[in-house]
């Protein structure tokens, strides 16, 4: 699996100046991001260029981002809790020697439909 994180050591436009009177924007304000936000736009960016419909999973939030191909295991739908489920395939994750699982995919809002969550291959 492949983060934002991973690849935000190299700089995303080298060679390129930042604009005249660019400052950082105070918390809170209009265009303000996260200490060090700016250097992993660019390798948020590469990510999303890497991103294959139907084949890979693409989440992204303001602090973090990730690419994941393939699944190696589906949280399954039913009536035990969502949180539980998640618990449960991660722990079996665990026990198959996965190091540091992660699940990804969606939760809807309505109570009654199912969410769509998968441990990544990759």
């Amino acid at each position: 699996m492949t983060t934002a994180h991973h690849v935000a050591d190299r700089p995303s436009e080298p060679g390129v100046p930042a604009p005249a009177g660019s400052g950082p924007a105070a918390p809170g304000a209009p265009g303000h991001r996260p200490a060090g936000a700016a250097d992993t736009v660019g390798a948020a960016t590469s990510l999303l260029d890497a991103y294959e419909p139907g084949r890979a999973r693409f989440f992204a939030s303001p602090t973090r981002t990730l690419l994941a191909h393939g699944v190696r295991a589906e949280v399954p739908h039913g009536t035990t809790p969502l949180v539980r489920r998640v618990t449960e395939t991660l722990d079996a994750q665990l026990l198959a020697g996965h190091e540091a699982p992660v699940v990804i995919g969606a939760v809807p809002f309505a109570p009654t439909a199912p969410a769509a969550l998968a441990v990544p291959e990759a």
